[in-house]
């Protein structure tokens, strides 16, 4: 029987974990004390996405203890969620908050802080496991729109004009999947809105046009599948539908071609008007979603492109 035990033995505080600090205290408390280990909240959100991603592989592996387990060891990242503040804040071993008075606050460029490469604000967002469960902790999904919104177009004003940007910084990892997250609420327009813009402006074909380290390739794979209009949630057999820079594309599948086509596309024209997936219209404000299934034995997906935004997603 295939078993998971190596994934398991890897989450064994008692064995040496080089760059994973806290991890003791995060099994027992449930998040990383700040006073304990620097950047105790991302780590604490790391552990929490990788105890998601064990979780995957027992349910694939048929081991539903395990599946139960790491699943109820995932939500873990609401343990640093203050409530007050609206943001995942660093806790201390007696449990106290010390939320930062600036969430936009670039200070760990020059000190260690709970937040590694990133700001408060910035890693507000990184739940790609649960999503939904994220956008419940902001209360209401007018709020989670309203600031999700204003983190984008204050990245656009870049205040201080330099990198790292402090609000969404599209040159690291923890927020490449944020501007996809406007699917989850009805808000597909906006996706379409702000993932063109970071496509067209913050990448170019100089040697210089990738915004960030590419890491083994992340940010060349983030341009990719952003430029086809496509985008896909790690782990799941999701994908977003964003706004496609692409006329034509065509994927060579093993098990057929899959075709996109994007109709009076431009630089202006960055909204999806329509979008039909083998023929079948596609809901963009209930569904802006494709499975694996629906992309992996062929098929075509059409895009009507427009410069205004569909009036539905305003109602």
């Amino acid at each position: 029987m295939v078993t998971c035990s190596g994934l398991v033995q890897a989450m064994d505080p008692d064995l040496p974990h080089a760059g994973r600090g806290g991890l003791k205290e995060y099994m027992i408390d449930g998040y990383c004390p700040s006073d304990v280990v620097g950047s105790s909240v991302s780590l604490t959100l790391a552990y929490a996405y990788d105890d998601w991603a064990v979780g995957q592989v027992a349910k694939h592996l048929g081991n539903s203890s395990d599946v139960l387990y790491f699943h109820n060891r995932s939500m873990n990242y609401r343990n640093v969620w203050n409530k007050e503040h609206k943001l995942m804040c660093p806790r201390n071993s007696s449990g106290d908050f010390s939320c930062p008075r600036d969430p936009y606050l670039n200070n760990w460029v020059i000190e260690g802080t709970a937040y590694t490469e990133g700001n408060a604000g910035q890693w507000r967002w990184f739940v790609p496991h649960d999503i939904p469960g994220l956008i419940d902790l902001f209360q209401s999904k007018e709020y989670f729109v309203s600031e999700l919104d204003k983190f984008f177009a204050r990245s656009k004003d870049d205040p201080y004009n330099i990198l790292p940007n402090p609000y969404y910084w599209a040159g690291n990892e923890p927020d490449l999947l944020a501007v996809y997250l406007f699917n989850y609420v009805g808000r597909a327009d906006l996706t379409q809105k702000y993932s063109r813009w970071l496509v067209q402006e913050k990448y170019t074909t100089a040697p210089s046009g990738i915004p960030g380290n590419d890491d083994y390739g992340t940010m060349s794979a983030w341009y990719v599948w952003s430029a086809l209009g496509l985008y896909p949630l790690t782990g799941t057999d999701v994908y977003f539908i964003g706004s496609p820079v692409v006329t034509l594309a065509k994927l060579k599948l093993q098990k057929g071609e899959f075709v996109i086509n994007a109709y009076n596309n431009s630089k202006t024209s960055v909204f999806v008007k329509q979008a039909k997936l083998n023929g079948n219209t596609i809901d963009l404000k209930v569904s802006p979603f494709l499975h694996h299934s629906d992309i992996i034995s062929g098929g075509k997906l059409e895009f009507w492109m427009s410069e205004q935004g569909p009036t539905e997603f305003h109602e």
